[in-house]
C-alpha cells in the first residue's frame, strides 16, 4: 500500500463460496409443486409440475391413489428454460380422492427422495388393500430370564404365604412333615432363580468389573434379595423368616416399573407392594392348605382352616383386583384393547387377567362348598379344585414375572401436548393408531384466524417429515399418509400460520404401541 500513487496497480480475485456436499444435499429441496402439497384441486390436473432448488436429475416419479395403486403417467421432461423444473404429463384423468406423489432425484451418484400429497375434489383416507395384522408375539419374549424370574417369585411367594398361614390360621395344628421337605425345595428354587438372574444380567453387560456391575441399582437389589433368602433359610425363627421374606418381596416393589416417575413413583410403589403381598398370601396360603392337611381328622381340619383361609383369600383377591386396576391406570394413561394386544406386556397382562377371572370363579365355588359343609363325597372334588387353583395361580405368577422384563409403555397409545399452555384451542386425533397409513385430524375452535397448517413429524434417530395439511373448512385440517413408522415415541410439531402473519408451534408427543 506504499507504492507509487499513480503507477501502482492492484488485482483482486473474487471466488464463489464453495458449499460442502453434505450442505448441498441438506439444502436441496422441492421448492414448489403444482398441485401444491396439501392442495385440494377442483378437477383432475393434466400434468404435475415440480420445481427443485437446483438443477437435478429426476430419476423416479410415481403417483399413488388412496388405495396405493399406481396411477398411469405419460411423458416426463425438463422445462428447456429452467433445468430445475420438471413436467410430468398424465395419461388419464384422476378420479376423486387423495393422491401421494413420490419423487427420487440423483446427481453424481448421490440421491434424495420426498413425498407430498394433494387431493382431487375431496380428501379421502389412504387405505392399502391389506391391513396390518396383530400377531401374538408375546411368546417371543419368553426365555431363560423369564424362567429365572418365575422361580424366584414362586419360591419366595410360596414360602412367605405358607408361613403366614401357619402363624395366623393353622397355628400349629398343621402337618409339618411334608411341608418341611417342600420348604427346602422352595428355598433352593428361589436361590437358583436369583443366581440365574444375576448371571444372565452379567452376561448382558460386558466389559465391566464385578464391583461396577454390583453398583447398578437393579443388580444390588437382586443381590440383597439373594442374601435375605439365604439368611431366612438358616434362621430358625419363623417370625424372623417371614420378616426377611417380606423384605425380599418389598425389594421387587422398590426395583420394578413402579420406581420410575413415568409410571407413578411412590403411589405406584405402594400399589405394587400391596399387589405382591396379596398374591403371596393367597398363593402360599392355598399351597399350605393342600400340603399341611394332617393325617388324622384331616376333613375336620380342612373345614376349619379352609373357612378361615377363605376370608384371607377373599381380602387378597379384592386387594389384587383394586391394585391391579390402579397400576394399569398409572402405567397406561391411555390405551385400547388393540394397543394391549400388539405389545408383549399387554398380551401377558391379558393372559393374567383371564386366568385370574377363572381362578376367582373357582375360589368362590370352593367357598360355597365350605359354607355348605364338606363331606367325604366332596373331599376329592375339593382336592381337585384346590390343585387346579394352585396350578392356575402358578401360571398367573409366570405371566406376572414375564411382565417385569417387558415395558408397559409398549402397550400405551395416545397423543399428549408437551406444553401445558397452548396459544390456541386445538384438538388432535389419529386413526388408526398403528404403524402404517393414518389420518391426523386437527380441529381449531377459532377457525377464522388460521391460514395454513404444516405438520412436522420426527422419530429418532433419522425420520423427519414435514407435510402440509389439507384444509377441510370450519377450522378442520387433515394429514393423511404413512405417518407412523415405528413403535415408540414420535414427536409432532404443528406449525400454524395465522391470517395476521403470526407463526405458532404447538408440540405434541405421539406414543405408538408395540414392542421396539
Amino acid at each position: 500500500m506504499d507504492g507509487h500513487e499513480i503507477k501502482e496497480r492492484f488485482q483482486f480475485e473474487i471466488k464463489k463460496e464453495q458449499i460442502s456436499e453434505l450442505d448441498y444435499w441438506r439444502n436441496l429441496t422441492l421448492v414448489q409443486s403444482a398441485p401444491a402439497d396439501g392442495e385440494i384441486v377442483p378437477t383432475s390436473p393434466n400434468k404435475i409440475e415440480l420445481w427443485f432448488s437446483d438443477e437435478i436429475e429426476l430419476e423416479v416419479f410415481a403417483i399413488y391413489d388412496d388405495n396405493q395403486s399406481l396411477a398411469p403417467i405419460g411423458e416426463t421432461y425438463v422445462n428447456p428454460a429452467d433445468a430445475s423444473h420438471y413436467i410430468i404429463e398424465l395419461d388419464k384423468k384422476l378420479s376423486k380422492g387423495t393422491y401421494e406423489i413420490n419423487w427420487y432425484v440423483r446427481k453424481d451418484n448421490k440421491s434424495k427422495n420426498g413425498i407430498f400429497y394433494f387431493a382431487v375434489d375431496e380428501v379421502t383416507s389412504i387405505t392399502p388393500p391389506e391391513g396390518k395384522r396383530v400377531s401374538m408375539g408375546g411368546w417371543q419374549h419368553v426365555g431363560l430370564i423369564e424362567l429365572a424370574s418365575w422361580l424366584s417369585y414362586l419360591g419366595v411367594f410360596i414360602l412367605f404365604g405358607s408361613m403366614v398361614f401357619q402363624l395366623l390360621i393353622s397355628k400349629g395344628s398343621e402337618n409339618t412333615n411334608r411341608w418341611n421337605k417342600m420348604k427346602r425345595i422352595f428355598f433352593i428354587m428361589s436361590v437358583v432363580g436369583f443366581l440365574l438372574l444375576i448371571t444372565i444380567r452379567k452376561d448382558e453387560i460386558t466389559n465391566i468389573s464385578v464391583v461396577e456391575f454390583i453398583q447398578f441399582q437393579f443388580v444390588w437389589g437382586m443381590v440383597l434379595q439373594l442374601v435375605l433368602v439365604l439368611i431366612a433359610f438358616f434362621l430358625r425363627s419363623m417370625i424372623g423368616q417371614v420378616l426377611l421374606l417380606a423384605g425380599t418381596i418389598m425389594m421387587w416393589a422398590l426395583s420394578g416399573h413402579a420406581v420410575s416417575d413415568r409410571y407413578g413413583g411412590l403411589i405406584s410403589i405402594t400399589l405394587d407392594a400391596l399387589h405382591l403381598f396379596s398374591i403371596a398370601i393367597w398363593l402360599g396360603g392355598l399351597f399350605a392348605l393342600i400340603v399341611m392337611i394332617p393325617k388324622e381328622e384331616g376333613l375336620k381340619w380342612l373345614k376349619e382352616n379352609g373357612r378361615k383361609f377363605s376370608k384371607y383369600a377373599l381380602i387378597s383377591i379384592f386387594i389384587m383386583s383394586l391394585t391391579g386396576i390402579g397400576m394399569l391406570l398409572r402405567y397406561l394413561p391411555s390405551f385400547t384393547m388393540d394397543s394391549l394386544m400388539i405389545s408383549s406386556w399387554g398380551q401377558f397382562l391379558l393372559f393374567k387377567v383371564i386366568l385370574f377371572l377363572v381362578i376367582t370363579f373357582i375360589g368362590f365355588y370352593q367357598m360355597r362348598l365350605l359354607k355348605s359343609g364338606i363331606d367325604h363325597n366332596h373331599t376329592s372334588l375339593t382336592a381337585i379344585l384346590g390343585r387346579t387353583e394352585l396350578i392356575i395361580g402358578m401360571s398367573i405368577l409366570f405371566f406376572a414375572a414375564s411382565m417385569i422384563n417387558t415395558s408397559p409403555k409398549a402397550a400405551e397409545q395416545g397423543i399428549y401436548p408437551t406444553d401445558l399452555y397452548s396459544p390456541v384451542d386445538v384438538s388432535v386425533s389419529l386413526t388408526p393408531f398403528q404403524m402404517g397409513y393414518n389420518d391426523l385430524i386437527i380441529k381449531f375452535d377459532q377457525s377464522e384466524d388460521i391460514k395454513n397448517v404444516d405438520v412436522e413429524l420426527f422419530m429418532p434417530p433419522f425420520m423427519t417429515r414435514t407435510i402440509t395439511a389439507f384444509s377441510l373448512g370450519e377450522g378442520t385440517f387433515q394429514v393423511t399418509g404413512g405417518l407412523l413408522h415405528g413403535s415408540g415415541t414420535t414427536y409432532l410439531n404443528i406449525h400454524i400460520t395465522k391470517t395476521s402473519g403470526e407463526n405458532l408451534i404447538i408440540p405434541y408427543e405421539i406414543q405408538v404401541p408395540g414392542d421396539m
